[in-house]
């Protein structure tokens, strides 16, 4: 599985995005869309915390835990165009050493050896893909319907 990639492209996204565009009468459509995204991506997010909170080797042979910040800092994002699902911030700043392992030299140690497609977030997209593509697509669903049969 070295260099997995997680790259899925919806046919016909930008022609719905420009229709919903012109038969809403407000901007409504924009921020359910939105929805309809993160609500897809909040599906790897379960699954990416359950994967955190197992406990891993490090190079050194004892536990590689994310522990509860780190686990805290898994979120989705959204936007009209994308879901995402990232992991890290300011006050996690180690969070990619945990889920991707060392890059680095001995200083490294208590990181999981490097695994080009993580630990966490890629394997738990790749887990939870069938329930990912079902709440997008009830949630498109719902979507056109509300704007398309009026």
């Amino acid at each position: 599985m070295s260099g997995f990639r997680v790259n899925i492209r919806v046919t016909g996204e930008k022609e719905l995005r420009r229709a919903l565009r012109k038969l809403s009468e407000d901007s409504t459509w924009k921020t359910e869309l939105r929805a309809v995204h993160k609500a897809a991506a909040e599906e790897a997010v379960t699954v990416a915390k359950q994967l955190g909170g197992q406990t891993r080797r490090n190079i050194a042979g004892g536990p590689a835990r994310l522990g509860s910040k780190g686990l805290s800092s898994i979120r989705a994002l959204a936007s009209q165009t994308k879901a995402t699902i990232a992991g890290g911030s300011a006050s996690v700043p180690w969070y990619g050493g945990s889920d991707f392992g060392a890059q680095g030299g001995p200083r490294t140690r208590q990181f999981p050896p490097a695994n080009k497609s993580g630990y966490i977030i890629y394997p738990a997209i790749e887990q939870a893909m069938p329930e990912i593509i079902r709440v997008y697509r009830e949630g498109i669903d719902r979507l056109t319907g509300k704007y398309f049969n009026k």
